[in-house]
């Protein structure tokens, strides 16, 4: 109904209401089969010129630690988000729903895009999850996708609380190495499992 508005502007109710029937009688869309493959088509093409790097704005967080971080024993890096937001296509908070939104034929691209990008179950709102992401306008590789950022959008390196006396040594001098103006803290971790940063010495 909505197309046969658009198409055909001047006609009667009874026109676009016989034009939606015969379109619903022979619309490939009623083939099970024929929309898994067109839905599979669509998205794999969506995904070979995409990319997403996911972000959490809350470092305090002993879920993301404990899941993200092999428990606590790795690593947080913090970044300066405008500059390094200037190096990616756009970013945004991530929202979550009990049930993920539909996405409709009759949605913009621009409306799908945010659906794809921006939606999440609420079981994963524990990771106060931000995206930034870049459209690609060809087919993309791996290689494409790996974004070196300026040196001046590395801003802190946070410690896990269980990281090796070998591993923080050797990120410290990796960053020195590479020249990263950065700051480096610890996390601590009470019997609550709530989480402070402190500033290393």
């Amino acid at each position: 109904m909505e197309k046969s508005k658009k198409k055909n502007p001047s006609w009667t109710r009874q026109q676009h209401r016989k034009f939606a029937r015969d379109w619903f009688r022979i619309s490939p869309l009623r083939d099970k089969e024929q929309i898994q493959h067109i839905q599979k088509e669509h998205f794999d093409e969506f995904d070979s010129r995409f990319g997403v790097l996911s972000l959490t704005a809350n470092p305090k967080l002993f879920a993301m630690w404990d899941k993200y971080s092999d428990s606590h024993k790795g690593f947080c890096v913090g970044f300066d988000t405008k500059k390094m937001f200037e190096n990616f296509g756009g970013g945004g908070e991530v929202i979550y729903y009990d049930n993920l939104p539909d996405i409709l034929h009759s949605d913009s691209f621009e409306i799908e895009h945010s659906k794809q990008v921006f939606s999440k179950e609420k079981k994963w709102s524990f990771e106060e999850e931000y995206r930034t992401h870049k459209f690609y306008p060809n087919v993309t590789t791996d290689a494409d996708r790996k974004i070196k950022l300026p040196r001046n959008c590395f801003k802190e390196i946070i410690f896990g609380a269980n990281i090796t006396d070998k591993d923080r040594n050797e990120i410290i001098s990796v960053c020195k190495t590479q020249g990263l103006d950065v700051e480096f803290y610890i996390e601590n971790i009470n019997k609550n499992n709530e989480i402070t940063i402190e500033k290393m010495p």
